[in-house]
């Protein structure tokens, strides 16, 4: 009876906020349009064995069993001017062991998009429940299985409506206000909510050799105590088309940021230079180089789709908060990525997304192409981040590879980050390094029965307390289709863990047996 109390206190606790309950308003108000929408409500069973269940080093390390009761909802809504996505999961954990340790877990993952008037008014929105690692230096864990200090639940929530026009073939306009909201369980996360403002016109086919754009964005950051943060700035941008396929790419804008800067005023001239290729619809480039108020600064996008493979790579450098969207989306989703993978032989988008899902869960592929941490934290940083990923399938087989680099380099004092993890040794957090790969490996043993492996490593470095951090993650799983709506999967994994600060190595093996269905 205990657990049933906890369990409802839990819900209500999660829902019972007024601006969750707009997040819900928001996301479901498209069921009253005329569309195509679709309930898929399911349940999943988890018996888990692992010998160290609360990842401590050696000498204090304690296995338990733990059972995972897990009710899930997939919703979607697709019609001419709506689109919308939710899947949510109550995951609830007990601990053969550790009756104390019961535990009920929410993870959401919703999102609308709608055209409020005809070509001329829309809405995103987008709300999230997540549970994330609070330091990239302590215990890491993908799963909520494992009972750490060093996790936190995340809650946001993202409401943007904006204006589009199109003035013939002459230019397109586009005017944007954005409002984001984050909670979380650690007290000392203090981030409130940012607003956000973007105005962009545009040059139409009517300019075909001269292309131009005008830009102008700001977001101000709200924290409790009444700190703010105010980024903003300014752009023009040229194109020069030399050909159909080839053009050269200007920006020419200014930058004012307004934050307690541990250097140089962070404001200044931005200007890049580079060039645009796209020898065909599957294929691009777009690189630049140019200069920033901190110095060189640089830019990379480039994809690459063929019939059996999709490649993608990417550079970029930003200020960044907490609240700021690259940070919460940070990893490569793993469907986004393979709706690329069958862009070509599956056209319809529902269609694909229904196999895509269908294809995840028949190899107990994870959520993520990667596992990258960024510590939660008060402060700005200053982020360079390189990604790349491929994928590729045969008849029966799917692989997927990825890798990342991140540097963060912090803008504002320690002080802020009083009360979190990482903030107790001076200097920790102020300058990181992050790299990461991934390669996950999925067969078809025959038409019921599929086995996957997937390898994982990851390093962390502090360059002004050098320290660091390492990861190594590996696992096998076997997935069973019993019918058309119900499976069974057995998986071992093992990780191995270099803490920093010199507190030890943790080990961890386990095995879970699962059984899933869809009602």
């Amino acid at each position: 009876m205990a657990a049933i109390t906890r369990m409802e206190a839990a819900v209500a606790s999660s829902i019972g906020q007024p601006r969750w309950l707009l997040a819900v308003a928001c996301l479901l108000s498209p069921l009253a349009v005329a569309a195509d929408w679709r309930f898929e409500p399911g349940a999943a069973l988890r018996e888990t064995y692992t010998d160290n269940v609360t990842l401590n080093s050696a000498g204090s390390r304690r296995s338990d069993f733990i059972t995972d009761i897990s009710p899930h909802l997939l919703a979607t809504i697709n019609g001419s001017s709506v689109k919308a996505r939710l899947d949510y999961t109550l995951q609830n954990l007990g601990y053969a062991r550790s009756a104390d340790h019961f535990s009920s877990y929410h993870r959401l993952n919703a999102f609308a998009n709608t055209e409020v008037v005809d070509e001329l008014l829309y809405l995103d929105s987008r709300a999230g429940i997540t549970q994330q690692n609070l330091s990239a230096f302590g215990p890491q864990t993908d799963n909520n299985l494992n009972v750490t200090n060093n996790r936190s639940e995340v809650r946001s929530l993202s409401i943007s409506p904006y204006l589009r026009h199109r003035w013939g073939q002459t230019a397109t306009g586009e005017l944007r206000y954005g409002r984001d909201w984050l909670r979380s369980n650690t007290q000392a996360l203090n981030a409130d909510h940012q607003d956000r403002l973007s105005l962009s016109v545009n040059s139409g086919p009517a300019f075909a050799t001269l292309g131009w754009g005008a830009n102008y964005t700001q977001q101000r950051a709200y924290y409790d105590g009444g700190r703010t943060v105010n980024l903003s700035s300014a752009t023009s941008n040229f194109t020069y088309r030399l050909s159909s396929q080839l053009g050269l790419v200007s920006t020419l804008g200014y930058e004012t940021n307004d934050y307690a800067t541990l250097g140089p005023k962070p404001e200044g001239l931005i200007w890049l230079a580079g060039v645009k290729w796209t020898p065909s619809p599957r294929t691009n480039l777009d690189a630049r180089l140019g200069k920033r108020f901190y110095g060189n600064t640089y830019s990379l996008t480039a994809s690459q789709r063929t019939r059996t493979g999709v490649f993608s790579l990417g550079y970029n450098e930003e200020l960044t908060t907490v609240l700021s969207p690259s940070v919460q989306q940070l990893n490569v989703d793993t469907s986004t990525f393979l709706n690329d993978l069958w862009r070509s032989s599956i056209p319809d988008p529902q269609a694909r997304q229904a196999f895509v899902d269908a294809f995840i869960r028949a190899n107990n592929l994870p959520g993520s192409l990667a596992q990258n941490v960024l510590s939660l934290s008060n402060r700005v940083y200053l982020q360079k981040g390189l990604q790349a990923s491929l994928a590729y399938r045969t008849t029966r087989d799917t692989a997927l590879l990825s890798f990342s680099h991140i540097d963060r380099r912090a803008q504002t004092g320690a002080s802020a980050d009083i009360g979190l993890p990482g903030a107790a040794l001076l200097g920790l957090e102020d300058h990181t390094r992050q790299a990461s790969a991934n390669l996950i490996v999925a067969h078809q043993l025959t038409p019921r029965l599929s086995a996957t492996a997937s390898l994982a490593y990851s390093r962390v470095r502090s360059l002004t307390v050098d320290n660091t951090s390492s990861l190594k993650t590996a696992s096998f799983s076997l997935t069973r289709q019993l019918d058309l709506k119900t499976q069974a999967v057995i998986e071992y994994r093992r990780r191995n863990q270099t803490l920093a600060l010199n507190a030890g190595t943790v080990e961890e093996n386990a095995i879970t047996a699962s059984i899933a269905t869809r009602f």
